[in-house]
């Protein structure tokens, strides 16, 4: 509470907070950043008895700030959320659940759409990405790299299209080293600083971005898009979803990863047909 008050009379206000950064974290012995082990049976408790009870006599229940659990990677789903939603005490504070995307090739987009049929009445936010992580990716900044912008432009496309409002980057701006990073823990980042040139250098991963940030305003929303049965073939390797915006605008976002191009014709019995060629591991992004 004297955190979110401290912020205010500076006139910062929050929408939402969560209740740890990587709860895991600190249940690895002699895991670098500051973290405390905090499982989801000692945040369940936590939430019903002290935090949730305090924030809701502070005025900041769920109609004024949403609280998410978790925050850590996906493939803690849906054990995590169901350890503490299932207790009505513990859920009746909680207004969504943010994830992770390490480890991603461990942990399918599925997992968020199993937790959805579970708790509907939850949302779901991608809440911390990076490229370069990875003990074993090197460099960690890698200039022009188109292969990092197709992994971001694959998560984000699958995390809407399995129940996520969005998708949070961890660093947009870092160094030509992936840096400051006081433990050393360097990674990739959309935008690359070179300050000894006084130069900044836009990733693929800046504009993968773009293309749900400036096409798919705030209050967008997914609608259905029907696959016939005989294009499933294409599916593989490929990505299409559709979305409505507050604007009236109808939005279809392709993700190509193969190496030939594929022909789509899309009709929208409103308006009718569009025929479409998406590139060989392209994103590309149709309006009308």
């Amino acid at each position: 509470f004297r955190f979110l008050k401290s912020y205010q009379e500076n006139n910062i206000t929050f929408w939402g907070i969560t209740m740890q950064n990587e709860p895991t974290d600190g249940c690895l012995a002699d895991f670098a950043f500051q973290s405390m082990c905090f499982p989801p049976e000692k945040q369940r408790d936590f939430l019903k008895l002290n935090l949730g009870p305090t924030l809701q006599k502070s005025g900041y229940g769920t109609d004024k700030l949403r609280l998410m659990i978790l925050d850590d990677n996906r493939f803690l789903l849906p054990r995590w959320a169901e350890v503490i939603l299932k207790d009505d005490k513990a859920a009746q504070y909680v207004s969504g659940i943010a994830f992770h995307w390490y480890l991603e090739k461990l942990s399918p987009h599925k997992m968020l759409d199993i937790t959805h049929a579970k708790f509907p009445n939850m949302f779901y936010l991608a809440s911390e990405a990076c490229t370069g992580y990875s003990f074993l990716e090197f460099p960690k900044v890698s200039l022009g790299d188109w292969k990092r912008a197709e992994r971001y432009a694959y998560d984000i496309i699958q995390d809407l299209l399995n129940w996520s409002i969005g998708w949070i980057d961890w660093n947009l701006v870092l160094d030509m080293q992936g840096g400051p990073n006081w433990v050393k823990n360097f990674v990739d980042s959309p935008i690359i600083i070179n300050s000894s040139t006084k130069e900044f250098y836009k990733q693929p991963m800046y504009y993968i971005i773009a293309h749900f940030s400036k096409c798919l305003p705030r209050g967008s929303y997914r609608i259905g898009l029907d696959v016939p049965r005989d294009a499933y073939k294409i599916q593989k390797n490929f990505e299409i979803a559709a979305f409505q915006t507050p604007q009236d605008k109808t939005v279809i976002i392709t993700v190509n990863r193969k190496d030939d191009p594929i022909q789509l014709v899309v009709q929208d019995i409103k308006k009718g047909y569009l025929n479409m060629t998406v590139n060989a591991h392209s994103i590309q992004t149709y309006i009308w």
